[in-house]
């Protein structure tokens, strides 16, 4: 039996490249979900801030603020979460009408809602 073959580099650069290939292509797949993960925590936020704004228009029976809380807390995709709220009114949210805009932020994204509250 001969083992001159076993030391012989002839094949070993199909193995290789299909070894860097498959690590290359879980390399991008792993990226790929994260920035799929991402995206869909961002689309989370926003439909959180319009939904919030948007309660608050129709209803107005609490404040913006009580009313976004209320959304975050509800939520179980921001549940337990630090959701840092900020809502400015222009001119002031005092006499009406004032356009309104709702804020939220979650670690480093971040989403808003505007609206216009009438007389």
């Amino acid at each position: 039996m001969r083992f001159s073959r076993l030391n012989s580099e002839a094949g070993n650069a199909i193995l290789e490249t299909i070894g860097f290939v498959t690590v290359a292509f879980g390399l991008i797949l792993t990226f790929g979900l994260q920035l799929f993960q991402l995206q869909s925590e961002a689309m989370q936020l926003e439909l959180l801030a319009r939904n919030s704004l948007r309660d608050y228009l129709t209803h107005q029976s609490e404040t913006l603020l009580e009313t976004a809380r209320r959304h975050i807390a509800e939520s179980r995709d921001f549940q337990g979460l630090d959701v840092a709220i900020d809502v400015v009114c222009r001119p002031d949210c005092l006499n009406r009408p004032f356009d309104i805009q709702l804020s939220l932020y979650a670690g480093t994204l971040r989403a808003s809602a505007f609206g216009v509250v009438g007389e």
